[in-house]
């Protein structure tokens, strides 16, 4: 819920307002909430607005319980707060089930979303200290990600994509010390289809239940709309202490232009009603198939749907002909129905009869080709998704034990899912942006926001002043926090074949990518060494910060490390003193091994004999070497 903002002016700019079919009428309605000169005469057209969006696109909530249900194979009686949790009456409710959908949805979203994408800021041809600060905002946005969950919140957006036809997040600023990134219910999002056609609406609403307790927190400071919240608390259903909120925003219609609104409403009553002069609303989107018309796609479901229902119908008839035919029979002649005794599971029984024995058969349920077409079905589910079963099931084809073979056996099947991939890892670009842009308006106001963020081994304390630079000094990049494979056995072949090749030549940096938590303790004492001597040239060259060398390090790694960031450094214009300072320190280094390969002191040098005509000085005799021999 985003924190209030006070003192903002109306404006009476008048607007074009389509209607039509699937529209919302413009004044029949109160459709112009945004044009209000009172606040008061706000929340009434905001609920006609919205109630108005939600009757006209009902045929949209009614798909997406469908959805719902296909994928949780619950009959859930709605998708509001009080219905979500209750089944409806099914006579269906003790059929088998073959949940394709909610296999699909599984594996394609462990495919996709197992990945975090890790916004990446680059500069176009900065100097040094830009580099530094392009450095340090990497790891202030990964700062924000871990205290906001973000990737918990894509997460669930990408499933919602797959469910329903779009899954979405909130980006706010709530006035704490983090900014909220939350999963947002596309059902509770209402946009007007006709203005949404070309895919940028001018206005888009929110409604949802808020609890009264953290509305009242907000706007404590103002008793009237206290006591409107507390007026509009609801107490039927199971709902406690929650009121119906209207969230509403409507862009400016130019860079220069004020007529931007944003709007808060609750029933009876307007909480917020402000000037809104940001071009974007605070949601991202994430879909699975990308909308052709309007904001809302296409979920994996949608594509399912008709092979689901064609697999439920095929399972209810083999359920009911199992049921019906497929138990044993006794067939016997009617002649020698009197003699016959009735059957047990006795041991030894014996039974006696007069005639031609009686026959015990066992019918077929049904043919073989409504087995094989529900197996076909089945497998269309996952061609349709792009997946194999092997997948959904965990297993890798018989045959490839190399990991360089099952890394191409992924390639090819992930061919499918690249468009998904891109839409997945620009969903995190927007959220990074929205959130620098909030990042902005708190420093206008004088805040000077700290985030901490793990750099290795290490936590770091990043102040945004510190990282604050114009977007156009800066270029954004998205790539996955580790491109090596996630299960050890393909990390392990991985770091091996890059050592093979030549890549890593160092013990140390081959173990540090490795990565295994159960060898996180050997690992550290392996690369304490490397992360030494990164730490202490990172000082010197980030920080100005000189540690001198001392005899614990290791010198010739450490000579040659220092002597890549040398040369790097004078590239990429690093302050000449900085390097002053890493080429003391590399000096040292040198006297240090010079002093470790130089004689101890008072020994002497081997005398030099002359040689001339004279006879050869006589060898000195060496004892004979040790036996080892019992």
């Amino acid at each position: 819920m985003a924190r209030p903002r006070r003192g903002a002016a109306a404006t009476t700019t008048e607007h074009f307002d389509p209607s039509g079919g699937g529209g919302v009428e413009p004044d029949s309605t109160g459709g112009r909430w945004f044009a209000c000169v009172r606040e008061d005469d706000v929340h009434p057209k905001v609920f006609s607005v919205v109630s108005a969006i939600e009757s006209a696109q009902a045929w949209r909530t009614t798909a997406r319980l469908k959805h719902e249900r296909l994928y949780g194979n619950r009959e859930i009686a709605g998708l509001t707060a009080n219905k979500y949790a209750k089944a409806a009456p099914s006579r269906n409710k003790d059929r088998l089930a073959l949940n394709v959908c909610k296999s699909c949805v599984d594996t394609a979203s462990a495919k996709i979303a197992k990945n975090k994408p890790r916004p990446l800021f680059l500069t176009s041809g900065g100097d040094a200290a830009l580099q530094d600060k392009a450095k340090k905002l990497t790891k202030f946005c990964d700062g924000m990600f871990s205290a906001a969950g973000v990737y918990t919140a894509g997460q669930q957006a990408f499933v919602d994509a797959l469910v329903n036809d779009t899954g979405a997040v909130k980006v706010s600023d709530d006035g704490a010390d983090t900014l909220t990134v939350e999963r947002a219910f596309v059902d509770e999002l209402y946009a007007d289809e006709i203005e949404s056609m070309y895919g940028k609406p001018r206005q888009l609403h929110q409604k949802r239940l808020v609890h009264a307790d953290v509305l009242i927190e907000l706007f404590k400071d103002d008793p009237v709309k206290v006591t409107a919240i507390r007026a509009a608390r609801m107490r039927a259903d199971g709902i406690t202490d929650h009121v119906e909120v209207a969230e509403s925003w409507y862009l400016r219609s130019g860079p220069k232009a004020t007529d931007g609104k944003h709007a808060m409403c609750i029933r009876g009553n307007t909480l917020v009603y402000e000037e809104y002069t940001r071009d974007y609303f605070p949601f991202v989107f994430l879909y699975w198939t990308p909308p052709r018309r309007g904001i809302f796609g296409q979920g994996l479901i949608e594509e399912l749907v008709g092979i689901q229902v064609e697999i439920n119908r095929l399972l209810i008839t083999i359920q009911e002909a199992q049921v019906l035919a497929c138990v044993p029979r006794v067939y016997f002649d009617a002649a020698t129905a009197a003699t016959l005794k009735p059957m047990d599971n006795g041991m030894g029984g014996h039974y006696s009869f007069v005639g031609r024995p009686p026959m015990i058969q066992t019918a077929s349920a049904m043919p073989g080709e409504i087995y094989q077409h529900l197996e076909n079905l089945f497998r269309k589910a996952f061609e349709v998704t792009g997946i194999s079963q092997l997948s959904a099931s965990a297993k890798k084809p018989g045959g490839l034990d190399s990991g360089a073979a099952i890394r191409e056996y992924q390639d090819i099947e992930t061919e499918r899912f690249i468009l998904v991939g891109q839409r997945y890892e620009e969903f995190f670009m927007q959220v990074a942006r929205i959130m620098l842009d909030l990042m902005r308006s708190r420093a206008e106001s004088g805040a000077d926001v700290a985030v901490k963020s793990r750099s290795g081994k290490f936590v770091e304390t990043i102040k945004w002043s510190d990282v604050d630079m114009d977007e156009e000094k800066y270029e954004m990049q998205v790539f996955p926090v580790s491109l090596l494979p996630t299960s050890p056995a393909g990390r392990l072949q991985t770091v091996k074949e890059l050592v093979k090749d030549g890549f890593i030549a160092d013990r140390a940096q081959a173990m540090g990518l490795l990565d295994f938590p159960d060898l996180e303790a050997f690992q550290s004492l392996q690369t304490a060494a490397l992360d030494n001597i990164r730490h202490r040239i990172d000082d010197i060259l980030e920080h100005g910060t000189f540690n001198a060398p001392d005899r614990y390090l290791d010198i010739k790694l450490a000579r040659s490390m220092a002597q890549s960031a040398y040369e790097r450094g004078e590239a990429n214009g690093r302050p000449r003193e900085r390097l002053d300072l890493l080429d003391t320190w590399m000096m040292m280094l040198d006297e240090m091994e010079d002093d470790m390969t130089a004689p101890p002191p008072g020994a002497s040098a081997p005398a030099m004999v002359p040689m001339g005509d004279g006879p050869a000085p006589p060898m000195v005799p060496q004892p004979p070497p040790p036996s080892f021999n019992a």
